[in-house]
């Protein structure tokens, strides 16, 4: 092989991984038009709302991000304790929604 083909296929399978791990890292934060975001007093949990979709979470200061359970709602506000457990969400419509699992699940609180 000469130098120019081992040269090109270094380039090439280097491009390959930049490119994945680009793609999985924009994969692992959910690209939105966020409406709200709570942290815990360490900034370690943070939550955020978007509009019309679920709460995501992180547990790492926001280096990686799950889906909630949470229902597809406008999040208008969102409220975390300082430990990152409680959480409180509150649509621009409906009921208000707390979490006393970091955000794993969530119970609908009435808003009267």
């Amino acid at each position: 092989m000469s130098f120019w083909q081992r040269s090109f296929s270094t380039t090439l399978v280097l491009g390959l991984l930049i490119a994945i791990f680009l793609l999985a890292n924009v994969m692992a934060q959910p690209a939105s038009s966020w409406a709200s975001v709570a942290s815990s007093g360490s900034g370690e949990f943070i939550c955020a709302g978007a509009f019309m979709q679920s709460i995501y979470c992180s547990y790492d200061a926001g280096a990686t991000w799950f889906k909630t359970v949470s229902p597809s709602l406008t999040w208008a506000s969102l409220a975390m304790s300082s430990e990152g457990d409680f959480v409180v969400a509150v649509p621009t419509q409906g009921n208000i929604y707390t979490s006393t699992t970091f955000g794993d699940t969530w119970k609908i609180t009435s808003s009267d």
